[in-house]
């Protein structure tokens, strides 16, 4: 199995603080330089956030459960992106996901959980499909492909997607936990439906 960019990143992210460190006390620049290197990172952050301002916008209202005002946000940078291909590029250079540097693919798996929160798993497939079209070593699409499987009861279907997800790097329970876990989460989206139209 391989190992994915998700697990790379808390010991890059150690190896580069000690390297810094380590160069500090070894080099013993002035105080002040530590702050400018504190102040360019910040700037970086800062030149990606306004870069994308609408992706990160999505992802907030995503996280929110605000799935319609992010599904406009998802759609306008799609936009974005056919007219400034080198908003695609850059983001491979200043912004990684944990599953993949397409930040297009990351647009259209998130698209694809909005549908599938809204209910529409024809068009949440096709969505995860694109992702996947885009970059084919991304994950999470087909983890979120094998819950639209499982909830539809094609249970080989779901073992494949879920497979596969696990494959290409996905933490996750068993297949049978999985598939329990759904039936749960299903049972109480269609309860909370039930009592909102009574």
């Amino acid at each position: 199995m391989p190992i994915h960019r998700k697990h790379l990143y808390f010991p890059l992210l150690i190896g580069l603080s000690g390297l810094v460190i380590v160069a500090y006390i070894y080099f013993r620049p002035p105080f002040w330089t530590g702050f400018l290197f504190l102040g360019f990172c910040l700037g970086v952050s800062w030149f990606v956030r306004t870069r994308y301002v609408v992706f990160f916008k999505g992802l907030n209202l995503l996280n929110r459960q605000k799935f319609r005002a992010a599904e406009i946000e998802f759609l306008t940078f799609l936009e974005q992106l056919k007219k400034s291909p080198s908003l695609k590029n850059q983001a491979r250079f200043w912004y990684y996901g944990a599953f993949t540097a397409d930040i297009e693919a990351m647009t259209m798996n998130n698209l694809g959980v909005i549908k599938m929160a809204q209910d529409q798993p024809e068009p949440a497939s096709a969505y995860l499909q694109r992702a996947l079209q885009i970059d084919q070593r991304y994950a999470k699409p087909h983890y979120n492909l094998a819950v639209l499987a499982g909830v539809a009861g094609d249970e080989d279907l779901a073992r494949q997607h879920f497979q596969k997800a696990l494959d290409l790097g996905y933490d996750g329970d068993t297949f049978d936990q999985f598939l329990q876990k759904i039936v749960v989460e299903y049972a109480k989206t269609y309860a909370g439906r039930n009592s909102i139209n009574e």
